[in-house]
């Protein structure tokens, strides 16, 4: 197999992408999807016949693109909108706790309960 060959099929799979895009925006007609159809097999079949189908592929680059990765997504606390919901959140909080500690009165045992003395 020539490098010529690779550049032919490269090519090939090329103006196929380039068919299946442009039938991308719309609904094909049954003509449109039985070409692209044949067109694919027929790609298909070229790399099998030249038994590149299955030949292990050496690109390993899933999630370096080339550069230094620069993380997009930012901290909770650098987030503004996020620092007034938390400031919000411990305000209500702290307002819930002295509610609850002045709605409800300090336990008073009666005399006659000795549930709890265990006598």
């Amino acid at each position: 197999m020539s490098n010529d060959d690779d550049d032919d099929l490269g090519v090939l799979e090329s103006r196929v992408s380039a068919f299946e895009r442009a039938l991308a925006g719309r609904e094909p007609s049954a003509e449109e999807a039985s070409l692209l159809q044949e067109m694919k097999e027929h790609v298909r079949a070229l790399h099998i016949a030249r038994g590149t189908w299955n030949a292990p592929s050496t690109f390993r680059n899933w999630n370096n693109y080339g550069g230094v990765f620069e993380p997009k997504a930012r901290r909770p606390e650098e987030i503004e909108s996020y620092a007034r919901y938390k400031e919000h959140a411990r305000r209500e909080g702290d307002a819930a706790a002295a509610r609850m500690t002045r709605a409800l009165p300090a336990p008073e045992r009666v005399q006659g309960d000795r549930s709890r003395d265990g006598d």
